[in-house]
């Protein structure tokens, strides 16, 4: 790890958040690790932080349990239906980071939001905001994105990760994340950390 990725980790799970954002967006997660996202969702919408939880909208693929059942989890724990909004359609048959972040971005910029809370649990969190930012700056760029860490899960369960096909400790998913990060930027697919870093500096003195 270099020096540049670890400050962007220390800004990443220290975040200043403002007292109120337009939307926040959960990140698909497989059914192991969906409630670290979704109860976090649920406490800042009880709280009135987040009045919208955006989910996505696609259908039960890549482990991802599906729209509808996220839906009726949040609802039997108190967020209406009408607060509960869709990004992306269950005609997709592909989903990813970069295919949920590009899905929510459009819809942002079509609805108008400026300011977001991108959720998802620790592990997953460093790739999913470095994607979400590395899509917002190509087609929103406006937009503020704060990323806001699911509820804390046991470190040492082996569990079901990515698109359904990894299977492992989550204590060893962070290394895994990690290497995604370094393959998808090598790739071009992901901005290097330092344009991450400079976002966030720009982001704050808005």
């Amino acid at each position: 790890m270099n020096e540049l990725f670890g400050r962007f980790l220390v800004r990443l799970f220290g975040e200043p958040v403002p007292l109120e954002v337009d939307v926040a967006y959960l990140f698909g997660e497989t059914a192991d690790n969906e409630m670290s996202v979704l109860h976090r969702a649920i406490g800042l919408y009880q709280t009135q932080w987040a009045p919208k939880l955006v989910i996505p909208g696609i259908g039960a693929i890549a482990g991802y349990p599906g729209k509808w059942a996220w839906a009726s989890k949040l609802v039997e724990y108190g967020v209406p239906s009408e607060d509960i909004v869709f990004a992306g359609g269950v005609e997709q048959t592909v989903s990813n980071c970069y295919t949920e972040a590009v899905q929510f971005v459009a819809l942002a910029r079509a609805s108008g939001w400026q300011r977001v809370a991108v959720i998802a649990p620790h592990f997953h969190l460093p790739r999913c905001f470095i994607t979400m930012v590395s899509v917002a700056l190509r087609d929103h760029p406006a937009l503020q994105l704060y990323a806001v860490p699911g509820t804390p899960l046991p470190w040492q369960e082996t569990v079901v990760h990515n698109q359904g096909v990894v299977n492992a400790r989550r204590a060893d998913l962070i290394a895994s994340e990690f290497d995604r990060i370094a393959k998808y930027t090598e790739q071009g697919s992901l901005l290097p950390v330092e344009r991450i870093l400079e976002y966030l500096d720009a982001r704050d003195r808005q």
